[in-house]
């Protein structure tokens, strides 16, 4: 695993970043799935959710800074990710390949690039690239700020769905326990969910 030093980090522009198709991602990190993601892969792979989605507790990964991802279930506290199975990521094939591609979640399309806003809220917005991501892109790509601004901008907004949709079931199951019922399982977590998330476009 190779990190950059910060000189050598600051300097790449992101807008060009090329992704070389190594699988290192797929294999490196745990991705967070949101309903809208789910969705998709559901509609694209005509399989349960529980053949894709996987739960961890708040000890497995760190959400430092995204708490309220954690769905309350009657398992505990748990974040729905991207199943692995035999190293990686389920959908990886061949070490490189990826079977739901088109169906990728946004998470998956957008990295390693963040969209970093001014502290004073001033224009534009600048791409980085995650320090820590240990990524072997390339950055010779022709410059496609506006392409990956708008994929970004699309996973913040289905981001916040989801995060509502988690507040809204996690109220419930609040309200459960004050009634002195045990909270609800994953299943219908993920019938609640269906009932108000549409897939979303790429």
């Amino acid at each position: 695993m190779t990190f950059l030093t910060r000189l050598e980090h600051e300097q790449r522009d992101a807008s060009r970043f090329r992704c070389t198709g190594c699988g290192d991602c797929c294999r490196m990190h745990r991705v967070p799935v949101t309903a809208a993601d789910v969705a998709r892969l559901k509609e694209a792979t005509a399989e349960l959710e529980a053949a894709f989605v996987q739960w961890l507790a708040p000890d497995e990964i760190d959400m430092t800074g995204e708490p309220e991802s954690f769905v309350v279930l009657r398992e505990g506290r748990k974040l729905p990710v991207l199943a692995f199975r035999d190293g990686g990521c389920r959908f990886l094939e061949g070490g490189r390949h990826c079977t739901v591609y088109a169906a990728r979640p946004l998470c998956c399309r957008t990295f390693p690039i963040e969209l970093e806003s001014p502290d004073d809220g001033a224009m534009p917005r600048r791409l980085t690239v995650l320090q820590d991501a240990a990524c072997p892109g390339e950055f010779d790509a022709r410059p496609d700020h506006d392409g990956l601004s708008a994929r970004l901008d699309a996973r913040q907004r289905e981001l916040e769905e989801h995060v509502a949709l988690v507040a809204e079931w996690n109220r419930r199951q609040r309200r459960r326990g004050l009634a002195g019922k045990r909270p609800e399982g994953v299943e219908a977590f993920f019938r609640f969910v269906a009932s108000r998330a549409q897939p979303s476009a790429s």
